[in-house]
């Protein structure tokens, strides 16, 4: 299956406050693939219309430790276990146990595990899933979603399928991204494809200890490609949409019951947001901001405005911390200290991370060119 990258036009995009902003472009580039992997990436970027807090930007408090940018860095590439297939997605739980999913022609090598040393194509029984997710709280037990409505679990050593969620009426379920409180209370969100005009819906499954059960079923058109949750800041979780309809495009917030829309989209933004959570903290990035939402008043509230750097995208922002954030650079992986944003490995033109997994003293970062059929993994290590 073959990924490309497209170029994207620089935006406009609006804060809505009592005094104008100054009208910035967004510099956004991001990979597109075909129908079949739509949503393998945090793919398809969508027109926003940004709502933000008309408050001051909020002040990173002095009780945040900055993030150290002191790394030493190796690359593995992963085109010597796989030369066809493309991989997008990191998960683990130590330095020395990784797991890395992709897909594509070599079905036998579409997960690959890393032991501290050296990464190794993990063979299972059937070798019949082709991940587009994975997440779990162990080591010993964790869950993989398929492109074909189906979702593994990984306990004693083996991958073994959990079961099929197919739809009828629909020729293709993608399970998009995994988050959960504690294991017997997980969600998982992607899309539907439906057979009579190949359009993509929403869904979403709830798992409760026992069952994996649809919560949402393919009604509202669009992608939900990720979810997460930060309860120090709401008690509901928070979703990211894609889609062709600006009908059904943003940001949602669930409350465990349904899905409400809190950040439109218009026609003159291409750029797409970035959500991360640590800490029970969830934050969120666009139009070179990073910020959090106040759910009781409905605002996003500026913590940091990174207008005029060098930031490519805040698309897969993720970091340990406040004051310790990973962002997309124009040219490689940068870092956020609580002061200022600067370049600390640099990347081919292009090249994004497009997932990460943070410890203490590493960080991991798969780095996609399908361009030029180049998949490396980034590690960095605090010194």
């Amino acid at each position: 299956m073959i990924r490309f990258m497209l170029p994207l036009k620089s935006i406009l995009i609006f804060s809505l406050c009592n005094k104008p902003d100054t009208l910035n472009p967004d510099k956004i580039s991001y990979i597109h693939i075909n129908l079949r992997c739509l949503m393998k990436r945090l793919m398809l970027l969508l027109p926003v219309i940004i709502l933000v807090s008309c408050k001051n930007p909020v002040t990173p408090g002095n009780d945040i430790a900055p993030g150290r940018r002191d790394y030493t860095w190796t690359v593995d590439t992963l085109d010597k276990i796989s030369i066809y297939n493309d991989y997008y997605f990191l998960w683990g739980t130590s330095p020395t146990n990784l797991w890395c999913i992709g897909e594509g022609g070599d079905v036998d090598k579409m997960i690959l595990h890393y032991d501290g040393l050296t990464w190794n194509n993990f063979a299972y029984p059937g070798q019949g899933m082709e991940p587009w997710s994975i997440f779990g709280f162990s080591a010993d037990d964790f869950w993989a979603g398929g492109g074909v409505g189906d979702i593994y679990r990984y306990t004693n050593g083996q991958f073994n399928k959990f079961g099929d969620y197919k739809l009828d009426g629909y020729s293709m379920i993608f399970f998009m991204k995994f988050w959960g409180n504690s294991p017997n209370d997980i969600y998982v969100v992607g899309t539907a494809e439906k057979n009579a005009n190949g359009r993509l819906y929403q869904i979403m499954m709830h798992y409760d200890g026992k069952t994996w059960d649809y919560i949402i079923k393919p009604e509202t058109e669009g992608e939900l490609i990720d979810i997460k949750r930060g309860k120090n800041d709401s008690p509901n979780y928070y979703l990211i949409n894609a889609s062709g309809d600006l009908d059904s495009t943003g940001i949602y917030e669930f409350d465990g019951k349904s899905l409400k829309r809190i950040y439109n989209q218009s026609e003159l933004d291409y750029n797409i947001p970035g959500i991360f959570s640590v800490n029970n903290d969830i934050y969120f990035g666009f139009n070179d901001k990073l910020l959090k939402y106040d759910y009781i008043n409905g605002n996003f509230n500026i913590i940091k405005d990174f207008n005029g750097s060098n930031i490519r995208t805040m698309s897969h922002l993720t970091g340990r911390s406040q004051n310790d954030i990973f962002i997309n650079m124009n040219d490689g992986i940068g870092h956020y200290n609580g002061s200022n944003v600067e370049t600390i490995f640099k990347l081919d033109n292009k090249v994004l991370f497009n997932d990460a997994v943070l410890f203490e003293k590493d960080a991991f970062f798969i780095c996609p060119d399908p361009a030029h059929r180049k998949f490396v993994i980034v590690h960095g290590q605090l010194k």
